[in-house]
């Protein structure tokens, strides 16, 4: 994955990344431009899972749903999506979220069912680019902050 890291004409950070992964910019932008605290615990949890310490790990911004598993970051518009109505209230169902459980345990995003403009509200990667991405930001808006 490739993105850019500057500043907008307020002097705010602003994050772009690749096509097909806009999601992730747009995220740290709106809902991370600050997140100190927030990304060195993500980049934690990361690290746990990386290890093998942690299965699945869920974090709920503002906008976004970032689901960690092993082998990837998944991250998925919270306005594109009802909430779950279990009654957990920041968790959404496999259902409901668009994800799907493969033979091989693996989650995977049901793209055939997405319009155009709903792909934009959904990114995923490898979790160890989701590393790097995460590492450079908080290096970005540390040095720059």
């Amino acid at each position: 994955m490739e993105y850019q890291f500057s500043f907008d004409h307020l002097n705010r950070p602003l994050a772009q990344c690749s096509m097909n992964h806009e999601a992730f910019g747009d995220w740290l932008t709106e809902d991370m431009p600050q997140a100190h605290t927030e990304l060195r615990q993500l980049l934690e949890k990361i690290r746990a899972l990386l290890a093998g310490r942690c299965e699945q790990y869920r974090f709920i911004s503002a906008q976004y749903q970032l689901t960690l598993t092993p082998e990837d970051a998944i991250l998925r518009s919270k306005s594109y999506h009802q909430q779950d109505t279990s009654g957990s209230g920041d968790l959404w169902s496999t259902e409901q979220a668009g994800l799907l459980h493969d033979d091989d345990d693996q989650w995977a995003i049901e793209t055939d069912e997405l319009s155009l403009d709903d792909q934009h509200g959904h990114a995923m990667c490898g979790l160890e680019d989701f590393q790097a991405l995460l590492e450079a930001w908080h290096t970005f808006i540390t040095d720059n902050g």
